[in-house]
């Protein structure tokens, strides 16, 4: 009992203690330097329980999410718990866009440029088309594959492919130019052995 309650307070110990910034190596693993929705370069701001990197302009919309979907903090502003530099480390940019946008059609796929637009003084239209995007992705799960877990909620150490080995029907797309397929790609990668296939009961 003594030793069950010395393990109780040290968690609740650890759970407490916060530190300034995630580490850099989580910051600059391959595609957290560019934000997930959008593209945008260095992105300074994160959502803590999705586990991806963000700029500034998409960070408002993900606010307006809800915390029960989204929680938003700054990369450089906000002290940081130990677990959400976990679910960073474990999910990333590159897995949740692997997850996310796993069957979005390229009609339907964010190719605005944020940086061009301005930051706060985004087009009008544009906002809307982005937030139609984000919300779609995260709010819907629209492009999501059927019968996975999502990244944030998949045990650690366990790992599958498709539920469908792969398979997923997509449907062939037009050919994209080199740096959009080498990102598609390197999703692919990322999500060929990642994600735990979700059991039968829903679970």
């Amino acid at each position: 009992l003594a030793q069950a309650t010395r393990n109780i307070g040290l968690k609740l110990l650890v759970s407490r203690f916060r530190m300034p910034r995630p580490p850099k190596d989580v910051v600059q693993q391959e595609g957290n330097r560019c934000c997930a929705d959008c593209g945008a370069r260095e992105p300074r701001w994160a959502s803590v329980n999705l586990g991806i990197f963000i700029c500034e302009v998409c960070s408002g919309i993900h606010r307006n999410l809800g915390t029960h979907i989204s929680q938003v903090r700054s990369v450089t502003l906000d002290d940081w718990k130990p677990e959400w530099v976990e679910t960073m480390r474990r999910v990333g940019n590159m897995r949740a866009k692997a997850y996310y946008e796993h069957n979005v059609p390229e009609s339907e796929r964010f190719d605005g440029n944020v940086e061009l637009a301005g930051g706060d003084r985004l087009d009008r239209e544009m906002a809307r088309v982005l937030e139609r995007w984000i919300r779609a992705k995260y709010e819907e799960r629209r492009y999501a594959p059927p019968g996975v877990v999502e990244p944030y909620r998949a045990k650690p150490g366990k790992r599958a492919a498709l539920p469908d080995g792969g398979r997923s029907g997509k449907k062939s797309e037009p050919q994209k130019p080199p740096l959009m397929a080498a990102a598609a790609a390197s999703a692919a990668a990322a999500w060929s052995s990642e994600w735990p296939v979700a059991a039968a009961s829903g679970g």
